[in-house]
């Protein structure tokens, strides 16, 4: 594998680990943490490949002998690199994407939040984008979906009302708030996409029994 290639493979993969740690404090209540799990799974790593046309990530490799090695300093410099050329070309949506993906790997979820907003006055109506806004700002509120999530996953629900992020933030939310047939009919739509033998399908079944069986 060629150096850039293997570079921007480790940066996916940095994506959707992020983005699983992201998610985790939403889908501490009723069990049900694999959906969303499942739903960063389903992030598309175009973003982070459409990113080497913006720059050359060679400066931010630490050797040849493992170009796949990327650091939370090489991703800082990455990020600072980014945020500098995004302020020339503000309008470079898989910028903003990739800025906000690689932000979150770092943790700094108000920066993360601020540059998917950004992202998001380039594509208002984009479910992807949507959703991954709201999950972003939901991390920069120590995990709540209240207020400005719920709105985004509200709007994202509207432009696809079968995204899978979407379906299980708002399942999650929904959860949260007391709101069990909501949830449970929220869950059950995102269980309708998935292979009925899968194991993911066996797991959302199993959190609806558990949130029916709870005395109301």
């Amino acid at each position: 594998m060629a150096p850039l290639y293997a570079f921007w493979l480790a940066a996916g993969v940095l994506g959707v680990a992020a983005t699983l740690l992201v998610l985790a404090p939403a889908v501490r209540s009723g069990g049900a943490r694999w959906p969303l799990a499942l739903a960063a799974l389903l992030l598309p790593l175009a973003a982070v490949l459409s990113y080497a046309r913006l720059g050359v990530p060679g400066a931010i490799v630490r050797d040849e002998a493992a170009p796949h090695r990327l650091v939370e300093a090489d991703m800082a410099a990455m990020v600072q690199r980014l945020g500098a050329r995004l302020q020339a070309q503000p309008d470079d949506l898989p910028g903003w994407v990739m800025l906000g993906r690689s932000l979150e790997v770092l943790e700094r979820w108000d920066e993360a939040a601020a540059a998917w907003r950004q992202a998001l006055r380039l594509a208002p109506d984009d479910a992807d984008v949507l959703a991954d806004a709201a999950d972003a700002v939901a991390s920069a509120q120590q995990g709540s979906l209240d207020g400005e999530p719920a709105a985004l996953v509200a709007r994202a629900l509207r432009a696809d009302e079968r995204h899978p992020k979407a379906l299980a933030l708002a399942a999650t939310a929904a959860q949260r708030g007391g709101r069990r047939d909501e949830a449970a009919a929220l869950w059950e739509r995102l269980l309708a996409q998935m292979p009925p033998d899968a194991e993911a399908a066996q797991r959302v079944r199993q959190s609806l029994e558990g949130l029916r069986a709870q005395p109301r």
